[in-house]
């Protein structure tokens, strides 16, 4: 298997498809705080910052 982003040619498509992948997620999820994970919020999914701080 061959990177074919890691030599900088594709940088362009990267950066596209990168942006599509993250307004598709606003659209389809909104704010990704974990809810979309196995058991939620609920299950102590959430992300916020004092969850990110051990990270």
């Amino acid at each position: 298997m061959n990177n074919l982003v890691a030599d900088g040619k594709q940088r362009e498509l990267l950066v596209a498809m990168n942006d599509k992948l993250n307004r598709l997620i606003e659209i389809e999820v909104g704010e990704d705080r974990g809810q979309m994970l196995t058991g939620g919020i609920d299950a102590g999914w959430e992300v916020t910052p004092e969850t990110m701080a051990g990270a």
